[in-house]
């Protein structure tokens, strides 16, 4: 397959208003967060308040991943909230109540934060491993080698709609003013036990009046972000990982395209540099 960056679709119509959103409800359904339920819950599990529950959760044992910019923490006794907080931060404030945060996609779970905790956020938790989980969950010591062929090959072996899914929930995630951050890596989660790809830290953004279309994320974008691990080049020297990498980067764009996303331009660098050396996209 071979992509003319220049020949861009057009933007696909908005998905929310053409009802087109209860097919993904099945694999990215949730049920909108609700305070007092919560606060109900917590008591039930012998915490004064919701804010005590949070701020107890937040403990090394109960550390779900690292990444860039935050830490998260699974809540015990809750299965569908976690805690996120600055990596900067070891524990919560004490200080200040649960404040519910605004969610433009109340119904479905791309683990958003539903409630603002102190400097932290409640967020609903989605299961899986990312790229980097992936390396430091292997046996040995991690290499750029095992860590690319283990994540690509997990990939390779999700259901044939997981990444159409991904793409689609990408595309309506954007229309509800949400963009992925492309620039950190872990922010798609793989749940091998499901075979669903789940985009997370999504960002709110404003267009500040331009064309709100010029702020979504593109096919080459969300590659990029599924393609992002370090030390890319002396793997791809390997023809076995070109093997590999080359039907992978295809059925990303292919579910792209199907997606309503735009193929995209040199924004996604890594994923561009590696679809060259591939032969993949011809500019």
């Amino acid at each position: 397959m071979v992509i003319e960056l220049k020949r861009e679709p057009p933007y696909s119509a908005n998905i929310l208003d053409q009802g087109r959103l209860p097919e993904l409800l099945s694999t990215y359904r949730s049920e909108p967060f609700d305070l007092i339920s919560f606060t109900k819950r917590a008591r039930e599990l012998g915490f004064t308040s919701s804010r005590d529950l949070v701020r107890e959760s937040v403990k090394e044992e109960n550390l779900l991943g690292t990444g860039k910019n935050a830490r998260a923490f699974k809540i015990p006794g809750i299965q569908t909230y976690a805690v996120r907080i600055p990596t900067r931060l070891s524990r919560l404030s004490p200080n200040g109540d649960i404040q519910e945060y605004p969610d433009p996609l109340p119904n479905i779970n791309i683990g958003q934060p539903v409630a603002r905790v102190a400097s932290g956020y409640l967020v609903k938790f989605v299961p899986g491993i990312s790229s980097t989980s992936l390396a430091y969950g292997l046996q040995a010591a991690p290499t750029s080698q095992s860590t690319h062929s283990s994540w690509y090959n997990a990939l390779n072996e999700v259901r044939a709609d997981a990444l159409r899914d991904l793409c689609k929930i990408v595309n309506i995630a954007n229309q509800a003013g949400l963009k992925l951050d492309i620039h950190n890596p872990g922010n798609v989660l793989l749940d091998q036990a499901r075979g669903v790809l789940t985009p997370i830290d999504l960002r709110p953004v404003s267009s500040n009046g331009a064309d709100p279309r010029e702020f979504r994320n593109t096919g080459l974008e969300v590659a990029e972000m599924l393609l992002q691990v370090p030390d890319i080049d002396p793997y791809l020297d390997n023809p076995v990982n070109r093997d590999l990498l080359i039907p992978l980067i295809n059925r990303v764009l292919d579910s792209a395209k199907e997606a309503g996303l735009r193929v995209g331009d040199g924004s996604a660098r890594q994923a561009l540099k590696i679809c060259n050396t591939l032969g993949v996209i011809n500019q």
